[in-house]
């Protein structure tokens, strides 16, 4: 069966690790040797509601045939680039990497809000690195959270209190709807603004709700197996959407991307004022 005729599947990226096959699995009524860490990746990936067609590299192409392996290989990027979404098992998990996962899916979130998930805007790097510099020169009386207030207090009246937008246009519909869509993208840029400061403050564990940047457990779950593989976070590079698991916890490839630009953003902005 073509490619293009193939009927809607997900496909497993991860590590074969230990070469030992030393499980055994049911495929289509036949027993099948498989290495530990794909079992431990099916056990977890088993359909608690609803069935789903998983493509695996090590079941679907037959190891024992060299001609069928190579032809396989050949369609892998064409494979992994067709699927609905790529699923990255990178192993069982630990309170470590479930603790970073769940932190990422949290600063994710809101950094797509942001607009993280592409790349980095310049805007962003200057706004965090002049508050990484009001932070680093506050008196010692001055909490982080009393500067947040009076510094978003300051935003709102330099952008809602402008001259500009409290004159009254009266009889001049054109201008009062220009007045009208100055002030609402002057909102949304604002809106935008402070979400920016809050995710700041987030990061640096500094609002209510904040928790600092695990950094520890972060470089503990990325040295796990998976990112050592080129050829998995090429996998990944072509995916429609992709989604990486660790144990029972998971984050999807938009999260992660946006969390990991926003992080770096943040590197870059407090480097040198510590």
């Amino acid at each position: 069966m073509s490619l293009a005729r193939a009927p809607r599947y997900l496909a497993l990226s991860y590590a074969w690790g230990c070469a030992e096959r030393n499980r055994v699995i049911i495929v289509n009524n036949l027993k099948l040797r498989v290495s530990k860490n794909l079992y431990e990746a099916l056990l977890a990936l088993r359909p608690s509601l609803c069935r789903f067609l998983l493509w695996v590299d090590y079941i679907c192409i037959n190891q024992e045939d060299e001609a069928e392996k190579a032809w396989q290989v050949s369609m892998m990027r064409d494979i992994y680039a067709r699927a609905d979404r790529v699923l990255a098992w990178l192993g069982p998990g630990d309170p470590e990497s479930e603790n970073v996962v769940r932190y990422l899916n949290k600063i994710g979130e809101e950094a797509d809000s942001c607009g993280f998930q592409h790349a980095r805007n310049i805007g962003d790097n200057i706004l965090w690195e002049h508050l990484a510099k009001l932070y680093a020169s506050r008196s010692g009386d001055s909490s982080p959270g009393l500067i947040a207030t009076r510094l978003k207090t300051t935003l709102s009246a330099a952008v809602f209190d402008c001259p500009l937008f409290s004159r009254t246009h009266s009889g001049v519909p054109q201008l009062e709807t220009l007045a009208l869509m100055g002030q609402m993208l002057r909102r949304e840029r604002f809106e935008r603004l402070i979400r920016l400061i809050d995710l700041f403050h987030k990061i640096n564990g500094w609002s209510c709700n904040g928790t600092p940047f695990p950094l520890r457990d972060m470089r503990s779950a990325l040295r796990r197996p998976w990112f050592g593989r080129l050829w998995v976070l090429q996998a990944i590079a072509v995916s429609k959407r992709a989604t990486f698991i660790y144990g029972t916890e998971r984050i999807d490839l938009t999260r992660f991307r946006a969390a990991m630009n926003a992080l770096h953003c943040f590197n870059e902005a407090v480097r040198g004022q510590v």
